[in-house]
């Protein structure tokens, strides 16, 4: 009997509410008019599989027996142990069974993800070393601001010493200044990020444009920079000398 087995995006594009099992479809799958004519009987479903892009939406499909198709050609996929070369022993055992047989391509799983990977991969790591070179130079500018608008303070940071404040006090003050434009800062980036994610959305794969732990670690991020930066500054107007401060001013 002619069967089918269809894949879950076919079953609910076309059989959105009704059991697909038993079913009779034609499709063409020959030039012949007459091949085309035979009713296929729908067996099962199975699940959908990426086969021409990891980041498209999975096509309909469906699979016959090979006999029963007319096709000329066939992916044949072999599971080995991990470690094990196969590749040698696939191309012998092809070549044993027909010497005119033409192979296209033999290559592994990972070598086959790795290049239909490669140039996302390629852009994806520019840009996270575009990121990590302005992650960078934000550091260096914050701590350059900071110093320079802590020194800018010295006469009052001086006085809130000479009137008790300890150096703890000094630095949570220069800490909470620095830090509370930072979270506003994360706040809108979190805001701009949501809207432009879209646009990156092809770019990714397994991992949503809204993935939690992403927009939870990259705030932790640039807070922690943010804080890394500016604690030096806040150390040092710690280590003021009050009367001294306030005899240079």
């Amino acid at each position: 009997p002619r069967t089918l087995v269809i894949s879950r995006t076919l079953a609910e594009r076309y059989y959105p509410d009704k059991d697909p099992i038993g079913e009779q479809v034609k499709f063409a799958i020959s030039f012949s008019e007459e091949a085309n004519n035979f009713p296929y009987t729908i067996i099962g479903v199975v699940e959908d599989i990426r086969a021409y892009s990891l980041t498209n939406t999975p096509y309909p499909a469906l699979y016959a027996a090979q006999a029963q198709t007319f096709t000329r050609s066939a992916n044949v996929m072999i599971r080995s142990q991990p470690g094990i070369d196969v590749l040698p022993a696939v191309r012998e055992r092809l070549r044993a069974l027909d010497p005119m047989l033409p192979i296209r391509s033999v290559a592994t799983h990972r070598s086959a993800i790795a290049e239909a990977v490669g140039p996302r991969r390629f852009y994806l790591a520019l840009l996270t070393a575009f990121a990590g070179i302005a992650l960078v130079l934000s550091a260096i500018g914050l701590y350059s601001v900071v110093s320079f608008l802590t020194g800018q303070r010295t006469r009052e940071l001086a006085v809130r010493m000479a009137l008790g404040a300890d150096a703890g006090s000094v630095i949570r003050l220069v800490l909470r200044d620095a830090i509370r434009p930072a979270i506003l800062g994360v706040g809108l980036g979190l805001l701009g990020a949501s809207l432009l994610s879209r646009t990156l959305e092809s770019q990714l794969y397994g991992v949503s444009a809204l993935d939690a732990l992403t927009y939870a670690t990259a705030p932790l991020i640039l807070l922690a920079v943010t804080l890394a930066a500016t604690l030096a500054p806040a150390l040092r107007a710690a280590r003021l000398e009050a009367n001294t401060a306030l005899q240079e001013d």
